[in-house]
């Protein structure tokens, strides 16, 4: 969990849903295991930001819904997150064994749109973290999946649900900031536009960041490395792929 003031700071900057199931958040005593996360998070919560990941045990598969206005329309956004991992069981956070619950609530949500976080702990669990972003999109009508783990980028891709509308996975979106952590270019912001109307995916884009472990910049790292399904186009600072409907 980071300084109460940090994510302050990147709610200030447009960072509403955050996800705290990972490998730092598994059951462990108090005051750095799931109890003093969720303290925290309540001081922190309000009607626009979402946390999800640490909880009761009774309560924690529980979806948080928010709503956010765009273009004057209020959208409902259902957010969760994952952690798949050794441990595969966990009483007051979110692991491997509580995927299907999480997945259904998420479907089942009053919601326009559903995103879910999902944080992996090595090569294993990352392909595990793909296969279930693709059965989140296809199954569950997910719309966006941020995944973590590898402290490099992984693949973007586009996937069609059964409905026959389409989601967007970040397989592994790189570093995060952490004093410990090498500089690296190979990281990037994944974002998601969706027509303010229909709701449907419109464009995905990717902006390449270089993570210092302390700061972050703009990356000069080449997108043709990427891999994806998509057909991204070069900007200014990045690049973006229309969508098909």
């Amino acid at each position: 969990m980071s300084r109460a003031d940090n994510l302050k700071q990147a709610m200030d900057r447009g960072f509403n849903l955050v996800g705290l199931s990972n490998n730092h958040s598994r059951d462990c005593t108090s005051p750095d295991g799931e109890a003093m996360t969720a303290q925290a998070t309540a001081a922190l919560a309000d009607a626009k930001h979402a946390f999800h990941g640490v909880g009761d045990a009774g309560r924690k598969n529980d979806v948080k819904v928010t709503t956010f206005v765009a273009q004057g329309k209020s959208i409902r956004v259902a957010f969760g997150s994952l952690y798949l991992g050794s441990r595969r069981a966990c009483t007051g956070s979110v692991c491997a064994n509580d995927k299907r619950a999480l997945f259904e609530n998420l479907r089942g949500a009053a919601a326009d749109l559903r995103v879910v976080a999902i944080h992996s702990m090595n090569g294993t669990t990352q392909d595990e973290l793909v296969h279930a972003g693709i059965e989140f999109v296809k199954s569950y009508d997910g719309d966006v999946v941020f995944g973590s783990g590898p402290h490099v980028w992984k693949p973007v891709r586009v996937v069609r649900k059964q409905s026959g509308k389409t989601g967007v996975i970040f397989e592994s979106l790189g570093n995060f900031l952490h004093p410990n952590l090498a500089a690296q270019q190979k990281n990037y912001i994944g974002r998601a536009l969706f027509d303010p109307n229909a709701l449907v995916l419109r464009q995905v884009q990717v902006i390449p960041v270089y993570n210092t472990g302390s700061d972050v910049k703009f990356s000069t790292a080449d997108l043709r490395t990427l891999p994806s399904n998509l057909k991204l186009k070069t900007s200014e600072r990045g690049g973006f792929a229309n969508v098909k409907p």
